[in-house]
């Protein structure tokens, strides 16, 4: 009996073993997946650090244009108001 009930024993540690070998095996690879994670947004950081670095010029060649746009309306309209006068003083 007592034979029995420590062979029953052994058979039972054996699974736990086991399972506790599954529990490291699915950490491992919850840790690859998680180091795959971390590599993965640090290439999604570096790609939106890019996209913001791309919008940033794109703002700053906007405002360029609009200055440039302004200046350039502001000397015409200073043209059209000299034309005037001088139509307006030959009458």
């Amino acid at each position: 009996m007592e034979n029995k009930d420590s062979e029953s024993r052994r058979k039972r540690m054996k699974p736990d073993e086991e399972e506790e070998g599954a529990i490291s095996d699915s950490e491992k690879a919850q840790n690859e997946e998680l180091e795959t994670f971390v590599a993965g947004s640090e290439e999604v950081e570096l790609a939106v650090a890019h996209i913001l670095e791309k919008i940033e010029r794109f703002t700053q060649l906007v405002s360029e244009l609009l200055g440039s746009g302004k200046a350039m309306f502001q000397k015409i309209g200073d043209e059209f108001e000299e034309r005037m006068i001088m139509l307006v003083a030959k009458l």
